[in-house]
């Protein structure tokens, strides 16, 4: 009966032994998740904040300090997000980004092409860059930094920026691209374009306010065209509206597409 009583308890110890141990693996586990989330979360933020270090290279003009700014309505956007917070973030575009660059240049020769740079870029005077060198030809492109804080200070959306949810999102660099597409459309209306998008003709004979279909059920957010005045400035405002109200960090494409399609079920009152 001792004995019997004994194995009992010792098998108990032995239960809450292992139920103590797994609870330990656990708290560890979510408190790792937990610091390399944060982790990444600062490593990502820091990405985007300009750097005040000492460096013999040239740094791109502020778009909102240069003097040469977008004319309202009459601009055509791309934005360049993805950025690297281990080194000095050169100024560079691919091929392929170029040629979209270009194919707007070239076919809208009454619009400025701004290609704005999210993240702080540097460049370097005396080095050779083909690329850039035949793009920066086109005497209507212009290639600008931006400060996510100062471009959107007094703005709609300032106040949201600064809680950090942006940047605690699963897809922080596509919903950084989707922040900047709307917040640039309301400050100065215009056209925004994706930086595969390629244009064939003249968008100036198009009548404004106008988005890409991404689907029978879906707009695309990736061509879009407001005013920057009266129904199209509406519009733009009510995207930011729609972009802090139903953020979501954990669907790729609620801050994108799903902006501009809420939007616009609503105003047009149809599916």
């Amino acid at each position: 009966m001792i004995l019997s009583t004994i194995n009992k308890c010792f098998h108990k110890i032995q239960q809450y032994r292992y139920r103590f141990i797994f609870c330990i693996l656990i708290t560890t586990s979510l408190l790792s998740l937990l610091l390399n989330n944060l982790k990444k979360h600062d490593e990502v933020r820091s990405c985007f904040t300009h750097s005040n270090k000492r460096t013999e290279l040239s740094k791109l003009e502020d778009i909102l300090l240069s003097n040469r700014k977008p004319q309202p309505g009459k601009s055509i956007f791309f934005h360049e997000t993805s950025c690297s917070s281990s080194s000095i973030n050169m100024l560079s575009l691919s091929a392929r980004q170029a040629c979209a660059i270009e194919s707007a240049a070239l076919s809208n020769p009454n619009y400025d092409v701004f290609v704005l740079f999210a993240s702080p870029t540097f460049f370097n005077n005396g080095s050779s860059q083909p690329i850039l060198e035949s793009i920066l030809s086109y005497p209507n492109v212009y290639i600008r930094n931006l400060n996510l804080w100062t471009y959107a200070s007094n703005t709609p959306i300032y106040d949201w920026l600064l809680n950090d949810e942006l940047f605690s999102s699963k897809y922080v660099l596509s919903h950084i691209s989707d922040f900047l597409r709307y917040l640039t459309l309301w400050r100065w209306g215009g056209t925004y374009l994706d930086l595969d998008v390629i244009v064939k003709k003249s968008l100036e004979n198009i009548p404004s306010n106008y988005a890409g279909a991404e689907s029978d059920t879906f707009i695309a957010a990736g061509v879009m065209n407001f005013d920057a005045t009266g129904f199209g400035h509406e519009i733009a405002e009510l995207c930011l509206r729609d972009f802090q109200l139903q953020f979501n960090g954990n669907d790729w494409g609620n801050n994108g597409p799903g902006v501009i399609t809420r939007v616009l079920n609503k105003v047009c009152k149809t599916k």
